[in-house]
């Protein structure tokens, strides 16, 4: 099963230097639980938005952005996940 990581924020050292990023720690959690399980990182601050026939789910991380702020990548990111939902996409 593949999944789509969508990262929305970036952890700082020297946190990362210990954890990774959150797309690390999130494949190698559910890694451990199921390895079969592939995944895919997309970079939603810098626009990269997966097409919804990508993946068979998503995932989307925290950041410490607000999301109601008027940012282009945030905007785009609120249209992606109206079109998943749209197409009832986990």
């Amino acid at each position: 099963m593949r999944i789509g990581i969508l990262t929305c924020g970036h952890v700082d050292p020297p946190l990362s230097d210990e954890s990774g990023q959150y797309a690390d720690m999130i494949s190698a959690n559910l890694g451990a639980v199921d390895n079969t399980f592939e995944f895919a990182n997309f970079d939603a601050t810098k626009g990269e938005l997966p097409d919804l026939d990508s993946c068979h789910g998503f995932i989307i991380t925290g950041s410490v952005m607000n999301a109601y702020d008027d940012d282009p990548w945030i905007l785009a990111l609120c249209d992606w996940i109206v079109s998943c939902e749209a197409r009832h996409k986990r």
